[in-house]
């Protein structure tokens, strides 16, 4: 956040010293060799930090929702911590999916059940390919 703040300050400090160059060379009190270069520096600074700062907004907003999914999730649990009855529709609130494995070959060994929670699991890029193997983590 603080990263962010920074940037956006610098952001705003760019457009000014951009603005004031510009003036600058147009009133030609500052020669324009000195101008043109001082012009290509800040606006190759603006630009890297226009693009740092995207990510930087980027990244902020990813951890803002995951803080109000896990808060969500945690609201919907509560519901649930002394749960006498697993019911379809607290299957519908707390499950996202589940897959289950192949029957296994031998007697002894246990299928391979997965499920996946709403808001806590990675769920899949596309669910048509809920079957594949590749798909359980």
């Amino acid at each position: 956040m603080k990263e962010l703040r920074e940037g956006e300050k610098r952001l705003a400090q760019l457009e000014t010293l951009i603005s004031k160059t510009y003036e600058e060379k147009l009133l030609g009190t500052v020669p324009e060799e000195l101008c043109v270069k001082m012009l290509n520096q800040y606006l190759d600074e603006q630009k890297l930090l226009r693009e740092k700062v995207a990510v930087l907004k980027e990244k902020c907003e990813s951890a803002e929702q995951a803080e109000k999914d896990v808060d969500r999730f945690v609201e919907n649990i509560k519901k649930y911590v002394d749960i006498q009855e697993l019911t379809r529709e607290t299957c519908l609130e707390l499950i996202e999916y589940i897959v289950v494995g192949d029957r296994p070959e031998s007697k002894g060994e246990d299928r391979q059940i997965h499920i996946f929670y709403k808001l806590l699991d990675k769920g899949l890029t596309e669910k048509r390919n809920i079957l594949l193997p590749q798909n359980v983590e």
